[in-house]
């Protein structure tokens, strides 16, 4: 499950970065907004960090997030990589996805 896993979320950053642009929107010391361009819409991406700058809480307002039940999408994994952050989310997909 792990390779299946890693291929998925290599393709999703190789296609990410071949076809969308981030945008920094609002910074501040504990919330991140940043604009995804580049798909059939523009999506919003919110980070809030809490004091010791570790990832608390994120949200897009893409369909994939908003209705899957999962927590996450390619707008989120694509900003955290973005800003040399993949590191912060990615042991919580890997924890989900094995259960």
């Amino acid at each position: 499950m792990d390779y299946t896993f890693h291929t998925r979320i290599r393709r999703v950053l190789r296609d990410f970065k071949k076809h969308y642009k981030v945008h920094e929107i609002e910074i501040t010391d504990t919330e991140e907004t940043y604009l995804v361009t580049g798909g059939t819409q523009d999506y919003t991406v919110k980070l809030i960090f809490d004091e010791e700058e570790r990832l608390k809480e994120w949200s897009c307002t893409c369909p994939d997030f908003t209705t899957k039940t999962h927590g996450y999408c390619k707008h989120i994994i694509g900003v955290l990589y973005h800003t040399g952050r993949e590191f912060m989310i990615l042991p919580k997909l890997i924890e989900e996805i094995k259960g």
